[in-house]
């Protein structure tokens, strides 16, 4: 049975960007290719701010821009549904357990900063109607390794030291997020594994 591993979005820019690590991911990618493991992209990651500031108008500009990535294409997990914060044709109806998970992540990863966004707005002092980037950053992060969680994959690879502090990793992991890697330490335990 081929490892299946869900990588987030600074992976993604990483590997754009050819950044320094890069290299070790650019390595994950041909195992894919390989079909030595299977990696998957959190559809939520369309979401992301672009560089220049603006946001994706569409999913199929985000298809096309992560398909360049590789030859095999990468399996897509498609993220509970959360107003202002999907493309509705990429997304799918949460269940109330759904969303109690949803919540007990943002908890464990962002404990200072209120999980409903009205009381975020209110606690900041800001406009309701306009989602403040920090907040969105947060659910973004959470909704990652939610889709991680949900399509129950094996390894979850991101460099946010966030995801790694020894009072957040444990929980997330009993939550049933298997393993949390960086990608160095993916890429030495998948080239041994495969």
């Amino acid at each position: 049975m081929t490892l299946t591993v869900t990588f987030d979005f600074n992976c993604l820019v990483s590997v754009e960007n050819m950044e320094s690590g890069s290299d070790e991911l650019f390595d994950l990618i041909h195992l894919h290719e390989k079909e030595k493991i299977t990696i998957s992209i959190p559809a939520i990651s369309a979401n992301e701010k672009l560089k220049d500031g603006n946001y994706l108008k569409n999913f199929k500009d985000f298809q096309q821009r992560i398909n360049q990535l590789s030859t095999r294409n990468f399996v897509l997990l498609k993220p509970i549904a959360v107003w202002g914060m999907c493309f509705w044709d990429w997304c799918i109806w949460g269940s109330d357990e759904d969303f109690d998970l949803l919540r007990k992540i943002h908890l464990v990863l962002f404990p200072e900063t209120p999980y409903e966004w009205g009381e975020y707005a209110k606690q900041k002092n800001l406009d309701i109607n306009i989602l403040d980037q920090t907040w969105k950053n947060h659910r973004f992060d959470s909704m990652t390794i939610w889709s991680h969680i949900k399509y129950t994959n094996d390894f979850f690879i991101t460099n946010d030291n966030n995801f790694h502090k020894q009072t957040k990793k444990g929980v997330l992991i009993n939550f049933g997020a298997r393993k949390i890697l960086t990608t160095s330490e993916a890429f030495h335990y998948l080239k041994k594994s495969s």
